[in-house]
């Protein structure tokens, strides 16, 4: 995950792409101390299917481990891959002509 807040946190119009075996997985460790578990942003992404199932499959959550402490929402997804970010350096390179 991108962000391991406490509070909360999000990620939009991203490429998730699929890993070992999730996206989303607690790494962290973060635990809740608090009694609702905390919920991540991560609508409007393209998750590499439009199959709801196959999104949820990809994030280990409080749906799989209550003792995890946060949800990840993820609905509305987009339905196709979002345009990558193209980067150039020419402008880096114009700055040591």
């Amino acid at each position: 995950m991108a962000f391991g807040s406490l509070n909360g946190g999000y990620i939009r119009d991203s490429i998730l792409a699929k890993g070992e075996r999730y996206v989303v997985l607690d790494y962290l460790g973060l635990k809740s101390s608090a009694t609702e578990p905390i919920h991540f942003d991560m609508t409007d992404n393209w998750w590499g299917t439009t199959d709801p199932d196959s999104i949820q499959a990809l994030i280990f959550d409080y749906n799989d481990d209550p003792a995890s402490g946060y949800i990840i929402d993820w609905q509305p997804f987009k339905s196709e891959p979002v345009p990558t970010e193209k980067k150039s350096l020419g402008s880096v390179k114009s700055m040591f002509r």
